[in-house]
């Protein structure tokens, strides 16, 4: 794929195995939430989400936050720590098919708190994806690990671009902080899904991936409706703008490729709340265009200087 001004980074569609057998292990009572965790100043803009995460009893290890991948994934290099193989697969990325095999899920910790997870987890070879991701974006040390659906779904999450902060709050007490618009999420083999499009097309749904570092990525059909089309469909919008249930977004970074999906380009424009357990997105819009790439402060100054 190309990608304008930047390399393709598209980490969605990894592999698709072990579903059957990544039924996510529920804690007895109410889970115990993590601590607030800082998020990369770029991220929703280029970069992707990264965490510190710890095995049990080990040092901390970089991982990716992918809503796009169903389950979580390890580098080949933890399998000692893993016990013993409980199988294999043929997986299929975007560097190839490889055989890689599953394990018994490890505790994970994100600070001292103990994470969620499938039953199972598998393991891939991440060094040539490390190396695109240090290449394209700020992430420091080599990746480790994806935490994918079968994790996060357990969890309501808030990711604030313009604090730089992610956050796991309770999804029955969200407090009284405006979240802005609500959108039901259907969560289907461990993907999550919107019914709504980057295009305003009626009847095409959307799978939330922030593993897409771009703004979003379209059938070939409609990516072609949007790119070269002389005319659209009332409420429909064309290149290089996009529209959300009737907002506007400006300079949207789509691929056509693929099935629909929002990544995390756009995302980056709003306050985003991940309620997984109550299957809601909320959506704050804070930015029409893409985020901007200088410190809040010297934005503020730019604005009011424009103004005058």
């Amino acid at each position: 794929m190309k990608h304008i001004g930047r390399p393709s980074f598209e980490l969605s569609v990894l592999l698709l195995a072990l579903l059957a057998n990544s039924c996510a292990t529920q804690q007895a009572g109410r889970l115990t939430l993590p601590a607030e965790t800082s998020m990369s100043a770029k991220a929703g803009r280029g970069d992707l989400i990264s965490v510190t995460l710890n095995l049990e009893g080990g040092e901390g290890l970089l991982f990716l936050v992918d809503t796009g991948a169903p389950f979580i994934l390890l580098d080949k290099s933890l399998e000692p720590k893993l016990g013993k193989p409980l199988g294999s697969t043929k997986a299929h990325s975007t560097y190839g098919t490889t055989r890689d095999r599953f394990y018994k899920a490890p505790r994970l910790y994100l600070g001292n708190t103990e994470l969620v997870t499938g039953e199972r987890i598998m393991t891939m070879d991440f060094i040539r994806l490390a190396g695109d991701l240090n290449r394209m974006t700020e992430a420091k040390g080599r990746l480790m690990g994806i935490i994918g659906m079968d994790c996060l779904k357990n969890y309501c999450i808030q990711l604030d671009f313009s604090a730089g902060k992610m956050r796991f709050l309770d999804p029955d007490y969200m407090g009284s902080e405006d979240l802005g618009r609500a959108f039901p999420l259907t969560i289907s083999a461990n993907r999550a899904f919107v019914e709504e499009n980057l295009l305003g097309v009626k009847g095409v749904r959307s799978q939330i991936d922030t593993g897409c570092n771009f703004d979003g990525v379209t059938t070939p059909k409609l990516f072609q409706r949007w790119n070269t089309s002389p005319r659209t469909e009332a409420g429909e919008i064309r290149f290089p703008n996009g529209v959300f249930t009737g907002g506007r977004y400006t300079n949207v970074v789509l691929h056509g490729d693929r099935p629909n999906l929002i990544g995390l380009g756009f995302l980056g424009r709003h306050l985003v709340t991940l309620n997984f357990p109550k299957r809601t997105m909320y959506l704050k819009q804070t930015s029409v265009g893409p985020r901007a790439l200088v410190a809040p402060s010297l934005e503020k100054e730019r604005t009011e200087s424009s103004g005058r």
